[in-house]
């Protein structure tokens, strides 16, 4: 009975060694990584503050561009894009799963939602580093830069993901994406687009799709 009593002793602590191992493998240690990726979301809004350009924009009641903001907005996307280099393709394939997942029939959970960033995560903050030096070489405030990235796609005729951004937005400032995940305002239509926005925005239209990826998160 004795030797019996010692065996099961062993057997347990054993048992427990290995379930402290196991969950060290298999719990634990992916879930520091995954935190300490995921974290680096939390990098955006400080990204934000060094933007130089800080004075209040008021947007033109008339909603038309200008040849100098247009030609300001498409240098400021190709400089990010020469930051990026392969890793814009690497964002837009990310990109592509990541929309085919939230797409589904089925509305995914939160830790879908958030797994499906934290994989993202370095990737975007990347991105957002590059567009923070961007916007700082050509003058634009945060809230010139997105008015004109959303009147610029509107002219180009290409949707922005509202859901992505929104997502972003709030991962970034550490709040469970709302029930409402959209914040971008519905495509305007064909109508009330001004036609010079239109005209402007022509000549740009092909290289505006190639890189509206980041204009999906908001970059």
């Amino acid at each position: 009975m004795k030797k019996v009593l010692i065996g099961c002793g062993i057997l347990v602590l054993v048992l427990g060694i290995s379930g402290a191992i196991g969950a060290y493998y298999f719990v634990w240690r992916p879930a520091k990584a995954y935190v300490a990726e995921f974290a680096k979301l939390k990098e955006i809004p400080q990204l934000n503050q060094q933007v130089r350009n800080t004075t209040s924009f008021a947007a033109p009641t008339d909603n038309v561009l200008t040849t100098e903001s247009v030609d300001r907005f498409v240098r400021t996307q190709q400089t990010i894009q020469t930051t990026l280099g392969a890793k814009l393709e690497e964002l837009r394939t990310k990109y592509r799963t990541l929309g085919e997942g939230l797409s589904a029939n089925r509305k995914p959970s939160w830790s879908e939602v958030t797994g499906a960033y934290k994989d993202l995560a370095g990737l975007i903050v990347e991105a957002k580093r590059a567009q923070v030096d961007a916007l700082n070489q050509n003058n634009f405030s945060l809230a010139e830069y997105d008015w004109t990235r959303r009147r610029v796609y509107e002219a180009a005729g290409i949707p922005l993901n509202g859901d992505f951004e929104k997502i972003l937005s709030d991962i970034s400032a550490g709040n469970k994406p709302s029930e409402n995940n959209s914040s971008t305002p519905p495509p305007e239509s064909a109508a009330v687009v001004p036609e010079k926005n239109r005209t402007l925005v022509s000549p740009h239209a092909k290289e505006l799709g190639e890189r509206a990826v980041l204009a999906a998160f908001g970059l």
